[in-house]
This record gives C-alpha cells, structure tokens and sequence, in this order.
C-alpha cells in the first residue's frame, strides 16, 4: 500500500532528515532483531512503556541507500507472520490502526499520526 509506506518514511524519518535517514538510509525506524545478519547502529530513541516515554538505546538496521530500505520495508510488511493481517488491506486508515496494533511502533499517536499524513 503506497499511501501507508510514504507516511511511514515520511513519520519514522522526520521527511528524510533524521540522523537514522541520513546517514543509515533507514527511512522507516526498523529495528535489527536477532535474526538481521547485515550491518546495524546503535543509537538513543524513545519508547513508550509502562505509561510513558523512556529514552533508550536501539539497535538499528542500517542500509547502503535508500532504495535498500524500501525494499527491506516492504519485504517485512509482506512476509512476517507478525503483519500477515496488512496483506491484503486496502484502507489505508485500516492498515495504520493494523499495523500499530502489530507492534511497528510504541508511539500511542502512531495511527493519528499516520492517518494525518496519509490524508493531507
């Protein structure tokens, strides 16, 4: 769904400006798991736990460019059994509540926010 990838980049990399962005080519604040074999950084964000935000340091997966980014991006949405309920989804205000309630994000705004990009 094109709408909720472009909002995604747009939300998790602050329109392309983020540190995460810029120099890691992480447009969408995918974190490297225990099973992601290529390079990673480690930097501070924060995340919403226990009633409030907590500044803590994350592991990140990092790209070459930009393009790798989407394609891995997209290749999750697709593939992991956690998101196997966005296949499919056509509404993307439907996939934003999804794919929060998934665990993409801590961020309790994360599907508000989401449907303001999608709908501008």
């Amino acid at each position: 769904m094109p709408s909720l990838t472009a909002a995604q980049a747009i939300l998790e990399s602050g329109w392309g400006t983020s540190t995460l962005a810029s120099n890691y080519h992480n447009l969408f604040g995918i974190k490297a798991g225990s099973s992601w074999t290529g390079d990673t950084v480690t930097l501070k964000t924060k995340e919403y736990y226990n009633g409030s935000y907590h500044t803590v340091n994350a592991k990140f997966r990092k790209y070459d460019n930009d393009n790798e980014s989407i394609e891995d991006h997209a290749e999750l949405l697709a593939n992991s059994s956690r998101y196997s309920n966005l296949v499919g989804e056509t509404d993307a205000d439907t996939a934003a509540k999804l794919i929060y309630e998934d665990g993409y994000a801590t961020d309790t705004s994360y599907t508000s926010k989401l449907e303001s990009i999608i709908d501008e």
